[in-house]
């Protein structure tokens, strides 16, 4: 009987591996003009189901993994994937669906870049913007701040947050096309951040740390919260409806922080 269950085990186990690589071979070819492929829907939630890379907003459950890109929207689900996309690699996500946004971290064979798609559509789609600098080597996640039209790139074990143009891309002609590094903050170790009004609110393993947004350098801390008493966290994202920021942990409990 302990034979049986072990075996049943790593058969479920091999099973669901195959079928997200089933699921990303069948996405190469999504919206192809001449050999379209439908990805089922079961790959939805194979993708919700890892450890992968997942936001979720008042109206909006946003999931990515290898080169598929899905949007959950009011019962209706969109898959932006296929080979005009150019993702391979979803590594980390930041949707802002008030601005019809989502910005990707894509990670290719030998470099990153951030790649922006329409929440609104699905489909075979070329980038909005594509943010492409050897700046970007290391990076393990981003935040967008649209009202500022700045990206905000960070890596943890290398701790450093930078900065960039959020309308970035290697085809536009005007300075805010330009991919060039605009400021770089140090010594701060993010898991995530979030901006609000002229502050940063940095998440690392033990504390939320305040720093002034336009800050540059050795990161100068305004304020810090320590959040031990919360478990292990995750992500931290600002209510607007409640003006509150909420701090997830890594088993998805919300907790409402004052700083």
């Amino acid at each position: 009987m302990k034979y049986f269950i072990i075996t049943l085990a790593l058969t479920f186990t091999s099973f669901a591996q195959t079928s997200l690589e089933e699921c990303a071979v069948l996405a190469q070819y999504h919206g192809h003009a001449t050999m379209s492929q439908k990805v089922p829907k079961e790959c939805y939630e194979i993708i919700k189901g890892l450890n992968a890379s997942m936001q979720k907003t008042a109206k909006h459950t946003i999931a990515g993994h290898k080169n598929l890109l899905y949007i959950e929207s009011e019962g209706l689900l969109k898959l932006i994937s296929g080979n005009k996309t150019l993702l391979e690699n979803v590594k980390a996500i930041d949707a802002a669906p008030s601005d019809d946004l989502i910005f990707v971290l894509n990670e290719k064979e030998t470099e990153l870049e951030v790649l922006s798609f329409p929440v609104s559509f699905g489909g075979n789609l070329a980038p909005r913007r594509r943010l492409v600098t050897n700046e970007l080597e290391g990076a393990s996640g981003l935040k967008a701040d649209t009202k500022n039209k700045e990206l905000y790139v960070f890596n943890k074990n290398q701790s450093w947050i930078k900065v960039f143009n959020q309308n970035a891309d290697p085809n536009g002609k005007r300075a805010e096309n330009s991919n060039k590094l605009l400021r770089l903050i140090t010594g701060v170790s993010p898991l995530d951040l979030e901006i609000i009004d002229t502050e940063l609110y940095i998440l690392t393993d033990r504390e939320i740390i305040v720093v002034e947004k336009n800050h540059e350098g050795e990161a100068d801390s305004l304020r810090s919260k320590d959040i031990t008493e919360y478990g292990f966290p995750k992500d931290i994202q600002y209510n607007k409806s409640e003006e509150t920021l909420e701090l997830i942990n890594n088993t998805g409990e919300l907790f409402k922080i004052s700083l």
